[in-house]
């Protein structure tokens, strides 16, 4: 946007819209804690996003210099990205959104509200999300649309869902199998030392380390190429994360998530054919189903896809 539409565009600005954007960008990261909560009932109409511009620049430079250290800027990072999807939700020309590179960093976080709440942002982009999406970003969506293996597995979305007590979780849903494969360029790996390797470990959920951890171990043990490290955390994450109902449900989010990203990427047709042929009909089982103990917000979910 040229300096004439940049002034344009100031000129329009609704006075509550222009009070808000100067009282968060003149705000410090101890006062945005306070202060981007207090923004929970939007009351600023359907605005256009070049309004907010200033807002999302000073987020980006918050973000990059947070994101490094995610477990102690936490707290800010989730407000910042609560405040991003809101800001979507009632936006127009959304595709003046910008802050792609930033995100690509956030989805591939060890912290999975992180992960959630930045596929979130870029769910809430919706038909603007193409011409922007780098081929890195979709790669690293195309790994978080993975989940357990679908129902053709044995991993129905209707049983990972449910807390009916009753029913039977597959014991092999807690069990991490990865097979990935080193060349002598991966990570100057000596050549006696390339081939195929599978990783192959029952009851991941016994084990007292977090799943970053466990990645972070496994990774040095095998010596897994950085192409893989991020499967290798999705793949830890699902195994270490199943038996909890409500981890599970979280991870279907994001997988859920991820998969509506894509959507709307030329890469959509492909991915879902190949990696999701079951998903639709899966969608309309949730959908349809009669089990109470399923939460509301997952048949909402079905009804947009």
């Amino acid at each position: 946007m040229g300096d004439e539409e940049d002034n344009k565009a100031r000129d329009s600005t609704p006075v509550a819209v222009r009070e808000a954007v100067a009282q968060i960008t003149a705000a410090d990261e101890a006062q945005l804690l306070e202060l981007l909560p207090s923004f929970t009932q939007w009351t600023y109409g359907k605005s256009n996003l070049e309004y907010w511009v200033p807002v999302l620049e000073k987020f980006e430079d918050i973000l990059k210099r947070t994101n490094e250290n995610i477990p102690e800027n936490k707290p800010l990072i989730t407000s910042i990205l609560t405040f991003i999807k809101q800001m979507l939700d009632n936006s127009k020309h959304r595709n003046k959104f910008k802050l792609f590179e930033v995100m690509d960093k956030l989805i591939v976080s060890s912290d999975l509200d992180v992960v959630e709440d930045a596929l979130k942002v870029l769910a809430a982009l919706r038909h603007d999300v193409p011409s922007a999406i780098s081929s890195s970003m979709s790669s690293h969506i195309r790994i978080l649309a993975r989940g357990w293996g679908g129902k053709s597995n044995g991993f129905p979305l209707t049983l990972l869902l449910s807390g009916n007590p009753s029913n039977d979780l597959p014991k092999k849903g807690s069990s991490l199998y990865f097979k990935f494969f080193k060349t002598s360029e991966s990570e100057g790996e000596p050549a006696a030392n390339t081939g195929s390797v599978t990783i192959d470990i029952e009851n991941l959920e016994v084990y007292k380390e977090t799943a970053e951890e466990i990645t972070k171990n496994l990774i040095s043990f095998y010596n897994v190429p950085t192409d893989f490290q991020l499967p290798l955390l999705t793949r830890v994450r699902l195994a270490k994360l199943f038996p909890d109902l409500e981890s599970r449900r979280q991870l279907v989010r994001a997988q859920y998530l991820a998969q509506i990203i894509l959507t709307w990427t030329s890469r959509a047709t492909s991915y879902f054919f190949v990696e999701e042929p079951d998903l639709i009909e899966e969608l309309i089982e949730v959908f349809s189903n009669t089990d109470a103990s399923i939460p509301q917000e997952f048949l909402c979910w079905q009804c947009k896809s």
